[in-house]
């Protein structure tokens, strides 16, 4: 998260901003002090909150004449989508977990820390804030090596099934010799139905957590 934050949000923003003179250099505030799921939303990124309010949610109470909660509502959900279909674009398939925690848990955390203060409600907020970004991010690796190593056996004819349907669910199908046995040895290639393709292979998850294990444990000698 800090990495994201110091690229995008901060050194990129910046070097644009000198390329093209812009002055205003204020793209975030502080938001490692906010209590409020509202308040990290506007300080986190000034330049898309800015966008969306003076573009999308001041026209839709204005001109559509939408409550401000139904504006705000739909300008979350539109942004929603909108984050999504970057990952989406960037990984090269549509596995909306980034959605589902913005119009999940992102949607009630703003009910349930309206107008709270003190540093609880501040450990609270890093708390999810850490937990949502791990939870991204192993889902989402977990997917793309799963389709990374699900590839050549794919049905490449079925366009929707291709993008959508998710892998990680049937992983284990890939190592059926050591998936759930506790094992610690695993295929150096696997041939698929067909017979003709083979493909080198990652180490199951499974063994790669025993391996780490071991290396920081007193099997590998290591320190603990």
């Amino acid at each position: 998260m800090f990495l994201t934050h110091f690229l995008v949000l901060h050194a990129t923003q910046n070097l644009f901003a000198e390329l093209t003179r812009f002055a205003d250099r204020q793209f975030y505030e502080d938001w490692w002090n906010v209590t409020t799921w509202a308040a990290f939303y506007r300080k986190w990124n000034g330049l898309v909150h800015d966008f969306i309010h003076s573009y999308l949610y001041s026209d839709l109470v204005e001109f559509v004449g939408m409550s401000k909660s139904t504006a705000m509502m739909v300008s979350f959900v539109l942004s929603a989508v909108v984050h999504e279909y970057i990952v989406a674009a960037s990984l090269g398939f549509f596995f909306p977990i980034l959605f589902v925690l913005f119009g999940g848990p992102g949607i009630w955390f703003m009910q349930l820390t309206k107008g709270r203060k003190g540093r609880t409600w501040n450990i609270f907020m890093w708390v999810m804030l850490a937990t949502g970004q791990g939870l991204m991010m192993v889902l989402y690796f977990r997917e793309y090596y799963s389709r990374l190593l699900r590839g050549e056996n794919e049905d490449l004819h079925s366009f929707a099934n291709l993008l959508l349907v998710p892998r990680s669910y049937t992983l284990d199908e890939l190592w059926p010799e050591v998936a759930g046995t506790g094992q610690h040895h695993f295929p150096s290639k696997v041939e698929w139905e067909d017979g003709t393709t083979k493909r080198e292979l990652l180490p199951h998850p499974h063994v790669l957590a025993s391996w780490i294990s071991r290396i920081g444990g007193s099997d590998g000698g290591g320190r603990r």
